[in-house]
């Protein structure tokens, strides 16, 4: 986490897709009366946020719409290979403080944060569990020579070893009653009882891999519920100061 510019990302040729379908059925308006946007030339080195941007525009669908869709794009794939997320979202143009007072507030409603700081040139806040440990998320916005980036370092909750064994113990009854119940009673032989544990133990980790990936899509669901909102507003407000 530091003041230092983000590079520029670049979009490929599958995310411009997604990002201009997203767009369009955000955009309500322009889903009902614009054409599709033709394909683009995305190119070998990709299309930058302005660039998609200013492709939709041509077809109507607006400059909030683009933005709140990159972002979903990339949110909806976070912590699928890693436990670790980082986003950099940059917009052409500045914010004013007055702007910044405005996002402050419109945080506070939609979330409850552990930190919100105003800083020299934007604000941080974080929610979730604090200092990176998983199941936290801070963001950091930046606005100044005439660009505004938003940053986002996500660590996914994880199971601990713990949880994962505690399936897997919980597994092992699952498997054995069953067979007790319809032998009048009678526990299985200890050959039998050790083969019907282990199969219990793997369907409590299958168990465990199924509530880890429930955890996942819930925190998604949160990131997006926090990020996009406020994404979609900094588009909003830069707009009218965009050259």
């Amino acid at each position: 986490m530091s003041d230092t510019p983000p590079a520029r990302r670049t979009f490929d040729r599958e995310e411009v897709a997604l990002i201009l379908r997203e767009a369009a059925q955000l955009d309500e308006q322009a889903a009902a009366a614009a054409p599709s946007p033709a394909p683009l030339d995305v190119g070998a080195d990709g299309l930058t946020l302005a660039e998609i941007e200013h492709a939709a525009a041509e077809v109507g669908i607006a400059r909030a719409a683009v933005a709140a869709a990159s972002l979903s794009v990339a949110l909806r794939t976070a912590h699928v290979s890693d436990g670790r997320f980082h986003a950099v979202h940059a917009l052409a143009g500045e914010l004013t403080s007055d702007d910044l007072d405005r996002l402050t507030s419109e945080i506070r409603t939609l979330t409850s944060p552990l930190h919100l700081t105003r800083t020299s040139h934007g604000l941080d806040f974080e929610i979730g569990k604090p200092n990176g440990a998983p199941g936290s998320l801070r963001v950091e916005l930046r606005t100044r020579d005439r660009e505004t980036t938003i940053e986002v370092w996500s660590h996914a909750p994880a199971m601990t070893t713990l949880d994962l064994a505690s399936c897997g113990v919980l597994g092992v009854p699952a498997a054995l009653f069953p067979i007790v119940g319809v032998s009048g009673g009678a526990w299985p032989g200890l050959g039998a009882a050790l083969a019907l544990g282990t199969a219990g133990a793997v369907v409590g980790t299958g168990i465990g891999a199924g509530v880890q990936r429930w955890r996942l899509d819930r925190w998604r669901k949160q990131l997006a519920s926090v990020v996009l909102p406020v994404a979609a507003h900094v588009s909003e407000l830069v707009r009218k100061l965009r050259p």
